[in-house]
């Protein structure tokens, strides 16, 4: 701060000078702009930089408020149909005013190295936190690695797009090798698929309970439609269903990629099993609209309807949940098994992964091999049973 005085104090206009009355004002107006943005850093507690106090000092467009940032990029997501990035980006948001409660203050310069590494410990702490904004309530706990991969792959992405936009410098980027290694928190998940007498017990067995028995249903509905997701599984319609060859298909294009060019649609051929499902759901509940299943009960439109099946996906879940310990089942039933029971249900019939990546729909088998074991048990058992 002395020598920010000094600079100034040394550089006033003379006394001989003929502007020195205006010029002299001018200096003074941004000496109280140096103690000003000096006093704002450390009231923030930043450790500033040179550097950082030159940017804010010259306002250059880096100095966008990242708050605000955030805010305007999950409005236009939802503008454009994009819920499920929105979504994510939101929660991000949240989950950084929790960390943060200055939050809504900060410029992208103040989200270096140091300050995602404290977020990223915050994420870590076995303690559940509570913040409210415009209705909205999100707890945490401590989070494993998946999910705070989630949350920083999404400050990531935003402040990629800032840099693209002029809004970010990117020398104050916290991310990428040598800084912080978002791929390096993923952690290897459990398998969620049934065993073959878990998958004949949930094909074989009724429930009395109607409620139960939609769940079991549908989760049968997505295992023979390729392990097709909730949301997927929601908005088939039939517009849905073509006449291919004197075939039956049910074509669509998978929800979370329906906005890529390259995406192209997938073709699920209307089978003995599916067919009987689809006219039990006609027969046996009340649909909505031209829907083929129960999954949606409401004839809502874009993110009125996204956040609809987000709430009927968790009703769903419970429902699986109930159903899972009604059939002893061990496992618990979540609208993800059915997909990788499928996955792994294939593999253990020796498909090769690039065809299940087809069938599953994913735009690169990497994604694919997530959901598979890197051979199988019953490959290692036999590897092993020679010692």
């Amino acid at each position: 701060m002395i020598i920010i005085e000094e600079r100034y104090k040394t550089g006033r206009a003379k006394d001989l000078h003929p502007d020195r009355t205006q010029n002299n004002e001018y200096l003074n107006r941004k000496e109280v702009q140096a103690h000003d943005i000096v006093e704002e850093f450390d009231r923030q507690k930043i450790d500033w930089t040179l550097t950082q106090f030159e940017d804010t000092f010259l306002h250059k467009t880096y100095q966008s408020n990242v708050s605000e940032f955030f805010t305007r990029l999950v409005s236009d997501l939802k503008a454009t149909g994009h819920d499920g990035n929105a979504e994510c980006y939101q929660r991000t948001l949240d989950m950084l005013c929790i960390f943060d409660s200055e939050f809504n203050k900060r410029i992208f310069s103040e989200i270096n190295l140091k300050y995602v590494r404290a977020f990223d410990v915050f994420l870590q702490k076995p303690r559940i936190s509570k913040y409210k904004k415009g209705g909205r309530i999100v707890q945490r706990e401590g989070c494993c690695g998946n999910t705070r991969k989630y949350y920083h792959k999404a400050l990531r992405a935003a402040y990629n797009k800032a840099i693209s936009e002029g809004d970010a410098d990117e020398r104050f980027y916290p991310y990428g090798k040598g800084k912080f290694e978002v791929n390096k928190l993923t952690e290897i998940t459990a398998k969620r698929y049934l065993s073959d007498n878990n998958l004949e017990a949930v094909k074989e067995t009724s429930c009395e309970n109607i409620r139960l028995e939609i769940a079991r249903r549908l989760f049968l509905f997505s295992y023979y439609c390729h392990g097709i997701s909730y949301i997927d599984m929601a908005l088939l319609s039939t517009r849905n269903i073509y006449v291919i060859d004197n075939d039956k298909y049910l074509v669509y294009k998978r929800y979370k990629l329906r906005h890529s060019n390259s995406t192209k649609p997938l073709y699920l051929k209307i089978t003995p099993e599916l067919e009987a499902l689809i006219d039990w759901f006609k027969h046996n509940t009340l649909l909505t609209a031209d829907y083929l299943t129960p999954s949606v009960t409401k004839d809502y439109s874009h993110s009125k309807l996204y956040e609809h099946i987000k709430n009927r996906r968790g009703r769903y879940n419970d429902a699986l949940k109930e159903l899972g310990k009604e059939l002893g089942i061990e496992l618990n039933l979540t609208t993800y098994v059915s997909r990788h029971s499928v996955a792994m249900r294939l593999r253990n019939k020796n498909v090769a992964t690039d065809k299940i990546s087809q069938v599953l729909g994913h735009g690169d088998v990497k994604t694919t091999e997530v959901y598979l074991d890197s051979f199988g048990n019953r490959v290692i058992d036999e590897v092993v049973s020679v010692l």
